[in-house]
């Protein structure tokens, strides 16, 4: 029974940190105007954040094609591809789909900003990866779009960044484990005075 309670607990653990999104969104564009085909390796987008720390961006994708990719996000601190590395998210395999899919890179751990600073996220793979982006006119202030070689001063990335927490269905499941667990534990406590 012990090693149930244990085992339900690990898995309780797993699907709450598996789940998160968005709960505190800082920096965003949702002018949508269409999709941006990549002319390059990576799409960027500056911010500038309010918060002191980041650990997900949301974007939306369109991988056309049979073959899914490999495609990772980073945070660098400087209005463009120049400045030092900030953090990476893992390698995410994106499907490819007939339309475009939200996406949302999550960092292992936050990383450090420093509100007011602008910031650049950039969205690439690891080979000259052919997918299209979602943008629009340019109504967010605080950054601006761009790849390799081109700025977009028009135009934004559709995005949304800031701070992830559990959704509340996994934080309850979470709770229930530590319930289920407690009562195992009363249970042989119970037997062993008897």
């Amino acid at each position: 029974m012990r090693r149930t309670a244990i085992a339900f607990l690990i898995a309780c653990l797993v699907i709450c940190n598996a789940r998160a999104t968005i709960a505190i969104v800082d920096q965003q564009n949702l002018n949508d105007e269409g999709l941006m085909a990549n002319p390059s390796t990576r799409f960027s987008q500056s911010f500038t954040p309010t918060l002191s720390s980041l650990d997900a961006v949301d974007v939306v994708l369109f991988v056309p094609g049979t073959q899914s990719l490999s495609l990772q996000l980073s945070v660098f601190m400087s209005d463009g591809l120049g400045g030092p590395l900030k953090g990476s998210t893992n390698f995410m395999t994106i499907p490819s789909s007939s339309e475009s899919i939200p996406v949302e890179f999550t960092f292992q751990t936050p990383i450090v900003l420093q509100p007011g600073m602008i910031y650049t996220f950039s969205i690439g793979g690891l080979s000259m990866s052919q997918f299209s982006v979602r943008y629009g006119s340019d109504t967010y202030a605080g950054g601006q779009m761009f790849d390799a070689t081109f700025v977009y001063p028009n135009q934004d990335l559709y995005f949304g960044e800031g701070l992830s927490v559990p959704e509340p269905g996994s934080a309850s499941f979470f709770v229930s484990g530590f319930f289920i667990l407690g009562s195992f534990v009363w249970r042989s406590n119970l037997r062993r005075q008897l």
